[in-house]
């Protein structure tokens, strides 16, 4: 992942955790999505649950990616991410 962010490996494992190094046990992939469809569920006061996502959903992560997320302003920390959601 280093060498994909143009970063020295030393720079990245500087910013860069993992669950393991968290916790005595690793819950599985299905827990974690349980765990975080929840929490994220309570946050919005509404019931999350995996799916796949939609033909808009994937219009609009293309789009994102393209214009922010996939830019290396965004990907080294210069860009500020919007607050608010664009129409």
């Amino acid at each position: 992942m280093a060498a994909v962010l143009r970063l020295p490996e030393a720079t990245l494992r500087a910013s860069v955790t993992s669950l393991a190094e968290h916790v005595s046990q690793v819950p599985d992939l299905a827990r974690i999505t349980q765990i975080l469809g929840s929490s994220i569920g309570a946050i919005l006061g509404a019931e999350a649950w995996p799916d796949a996502p939609t033909t808009a959903e994937l219009a609009a992560a293309a789009r994102l990616l393209a214009e922010e997320a996939g830019r290396d302003a965004f990907v080294f920390g210069a860009a500020v991410p919007r607050t608010a959601p664009r129409g």
